[in-house]
């Protein structure tokens, strides 16, 4: 079967996915890559089209940040996994701004930071910065050379938008795999041939371990084989 397909992997959209289906904090959760290179080889033979490879995109914390060393074990792991190729931006924390409201608000009202945490801790946000631009180069390089014809966005970004347009009009198909409790942008599902629709079991099977909220960035496995999902839902036009 000739290789005709590229899976492109918002690692922070399935990992914000996850976490919401478990009730976690998403940078507690790691995302199991031979688990998602199976879904996406799946897709791809019941279109029948073969897997060029999968473009795993993630943010990296900084050598500085205590988390570094177990998180570079874990990607070092995934980039490992046959068919992967590790695309890195950078991962940087940001308190989201309703919290800065919020502890503005209960500054003036006098209540305490730490009896505030007893009861209701908050965690600032891993935020990646530079993925969504090293997706779009990826893309239109790969269709502009004609190395693939088909390709499986697994991602809700609205930003991919001008460059998705580009790959379609170079004569590219393109699949969307939604997942359940994620928004998808509009413009992107609009651009969408096929949409492929995750239930909550296939996207379970995509979580690698269960970790609590205070596990931001835990110890990294060496192994990261698992089952294939198994009951998405395809829809076409």
């Amino acid at each position: 079967m000739t290789a005709t397909l590229a899976g492109f992997v918002d690692v922070g959209f399935v990992r914000a996915a996850l976490g919401g289906l478990r009730g976690v904090h998403a940078g507690g959760v790691r995302v199991n890559a031979a688990a998602v290179t199976a879904l996406i080889t799946r897709i791809a033979a019941e279109s029948g089209d073969g897997v060029l490879r999968t473009y795993w995109y993630d943010g990296c914390l900084p050598p500085s940040d205590p988390r570094y060393t177990s998180q570079r074990r874990y990607l070092d792991a995934v980039a490992r996994v046959p068919g992967v190729r590790l695309r890195l931006g950078d991962l940087v924390e940001r308190t989201p701004p309703w919290q800065a409201r919020l502890l503005a608000a209960l500054d003036r009202l006098g209540v305490d930071r730490a009896d505030l945490d007893k009861v209701f801790p908050l965690h600032p946000e891993l935020v990646q910065k530079g993925v969504d631009t090293l997706m779009a180069v990826d893309l239109v390089t790969l269709a502009y050379r004609n190395a693939v014809r088909t390709v499986c966005m697994i991602t809700g970004d609205r930003d991919l938008e001008p460059a998705l347009s580009v790959v379609a009009n170079l004569g590219c198909r393109i699949v969307l795999v939604t997942l359940p409790g994620k928004g998808t942008s509009t413009a992107v599902r609009g651009l969408a041939d096929e949409v492929v629709a995750l239930g909550v079991d296939d996207l379970r099977a995509l979580d690698f371990t269960a970790r609590p909220a205070s596990s931001v960035l835990s110890e990294a496995p060496a192994d990261l084989s698992a089952l294939a999902p198994v009951s998405a839902s395809r829809s076409g036009r």
